[in-house]
């Protein structure tokens, strides 16, 4: 298999792209969709979450789909904070 680069230390990798990885031991990593391997810095190291959605749409007008990449996002910023107010709870913590 052919290894487009190596993320070990962490940066961006591309969605279909091959990359060596891990602290440990050497491992191969092929993401679905393009976005960042964060390095793993201890355990004082706050997680990182990205979400970066792009949509496309066909035969629609390009002041329409904007308008539906809108309510789209807002329905998706809306369940991530609802999945964070639950996490939230669980843990005994406050989510703003």
């Amino acid at each position: 298999m052919a290894v487009d680069g190596a993320r070990a230390k962490g940066g961006p990798v591309s969605r279909g792209n091959s990359y060596l990885i891990g602290e440990k031991r050497p491992e191969i990593f092929t993401p679905n969709r393009s976005g960042h391997i964060n390095p793993n810095t201890g355990p004082a190291a706050s997680p990182t979450i990205t979400v970066s959605p792009s949509f496309a749409f066909n035969g629609v007008s390009a002041g329409d789909a904007a308008v539906i990449e809108d309510r789209v996002k807002n329905v998706m910023r809306d369940e991530v904070r609802e999945l964070f107010r639950g996490v939230f709870a669980d843990a005994g913590l406050r989510f703003a």
